[in-house]
């Protein structure tokens, strides 16, 4: 006669039912438990599962405190263009400035020069002294004149703008808030 397998559970039956994964046998009645209990964990994990789902849908829902942040880029990326833009026309201004000013005190001294010319034409009341100091008036006019179709002597100062760190004037930085766990093995009095 051959030797039969017994039941790995009850031990009194025969194990006419073997598990392919854990390769034990079983009789009829314990074989289902056995079952039963796999199935059950299967239930189990799927319960897990759609818990992890409702949480990954949760995170979902916190896009738009995304959009808040994406708008808050948005927002100062306008500012931080405005703030140059500013600086620019600044800059554009002072550049005006300078070179208007040297134009407005020649068409000043051209001015002076021209009611002195007009005086002394209406009057005839000339001098040789007179002539000297208006030659001398016209040649430094020319000189100031010539100095002006020559290269500007205005230079722009941009070695603190090279030395801007863009990627560093606006990052992202990631804080984890850590919940407080109680250590395993420990008594809620003796946490206390």
């Amino acid at each position: 006669m051959a030797t039969r397998n017994k039941c790995s559970v009850c031990t009194k039956n025969a194990g006419t039912s073997i598990c392919p994964g854990c390769q034990a046998y079983f009789c009829d009645n314990d074989f289902k438990d056995h079952r039963g209990k796999l199935i059950n964990e299967l239930d189990g994990l799927v319960i897990e599962r759609n818990l992890l789902q409702e949480k990954i849908n949760k995170t979902n829902m916190n896009k738009a405190q995304n959009n808040t942040f994406l708008s808050q880029i948005d927002e100062w990326q306008q500012t931080t263009i405005e703030k140059v833009k500013q600086v620019a026309d600044q800059a554009r201004k002072q550049v005006l400035e300078v070179m208007n000013s040297e134009l407005r005190n020649i068409t000043t001294k051209l001015e002076e020069l021209t009611q002195e010319l007009k005086q002394l034409t209406d009057t005839k009341d000339v001098l040789e002294q007179d002539l000297v100091k208006l030659k001398e008036d016209v040649n430094r006019l020319n000189n100031t004149v010539a100095q002006l179709t020559k290269p500007s002597t205005i230079t722009l100062n941009v070695t603190n703008s090279a030395q801007i760190q863009w990627n560093q004037m606006i990052f992202v930085e990631q804080i984890r808030v850590q919940t407080k766990k109680q250590p395993t093995g420990q008594s809620q009095q003796e946490s206390k």
